[in-house]
């Protein structure tokens, strides 16, 4: 049978992992870092047309100088990996000539000498194989930290040409915010 479960306190959020204290410490702490300065509520119509044409500009603006940013990490990124392959294909050709010479040495070995010396050469060639394997990857991973400093890179500069953007607008809005001419006319009583 269902019965009420009285209790005398008040609980707005049931959970364990619900502070209320942190909750009010975080609301107090982020509260200020959103403004309204991007409302366009006080202009009038005129002023309003103004503002959406600076805004769409801006935005132009800014279009514009993302996709540059864009096409300069393309471009950079196309150099990394080029220059990832060439190194990688440079190493390998060196590896594979001391395979194939040593292999040829043990080719044109005497019967007698091949029986204490080919152990050794064999020894040598996994090496070999095992040494192209760690540059190998050295090589990729030091590649793979390149690609992904010069996408941090660009990452940042696009975050910085559209918080430049977006200052730009609020500072132009706060202009035509000052021209009475713009502004809404307030309503007698």
């Amino acid at each position: 049978m269902w019965r009420y479960n009285y209790s005398p306190y008040l609980q707005h959020y049931a959970s364990e992992y619900y502070d209320p204290e942190k909750a009010h410490e975080y609301y107090e702490k982020h509260k200020h870092l959103k403004g309204r300065s991007k409302s366009q509520a006080s202009l009038n119509e005129e002023g309003k047309s103004v503002a959406n044409s600076v805004k769409e500009t801006i935005n132009e603006e800014r279009d514009i100088e993302l996709n540059e940013e864009e096409q300069r990490h393309k471009q950079e990124m196309l150099l990394l990996s080029d220059a990832s392959k060439r190194t990688m294909e440079q190493h390998r050709k060196i590896m594979n000539q001391r395979i194939t010479s040593i292999q040829n040495l043990i080719k044109r070995m005497p019967k007698n000498a091949k029986a204490s010396q080919v152990p050794k050469l064999k020894a040598l060639i996994k090496k070999l194989y095992d040494d192209n394997d760690k540059k190998r990857k050295s090589l990729q991973e030091k590649y793979s930290n390149e690609r992904y400093e010069a996408s941090s890179k660009s990452q940042e500069a696009k975050k910085q040409i559209r918080e430049t953007a977006k200052n730009t607008y609020e500072q132009e809005l706060s202009k035509i915010r000052s021209e009475s001419r713009y502004i809404k006319a307030k309503k007698s009583e």
